[in-house]
């Protein structure tokens, strides 16, 4: 039998910009599962937004421009 599992650390991608909305030791967020796909799902669920230029952003910077 092999094992397998997939984690996705998230990081605000406007972490350093909005420093008074975040915390020092907000991040990582992690998401684990046997797929990627289902990570990216919780995620999305839990508010995080991925952008299809790389940018993520976090449930409280999500509506923040």
């Amino acid at each position: 039998m092999i094992a397998g599992c997939y984690t996705l650390d998230l990081y605000c991608s406007k972490f350093k910009q909005h420093d008074t909305i975040h915390v020092w030791n907000e991040f990582p967020h992690q998401y684990t599962d046997e797929f990627g796909s289902a990570c990216r799902k919780a995620a999305r669920l839990d508010g995080w937004v991925f952008k299809r230029n790389g940018v993520v952003l976090c449930p409280k910077c999500r509506g923040h421009r």
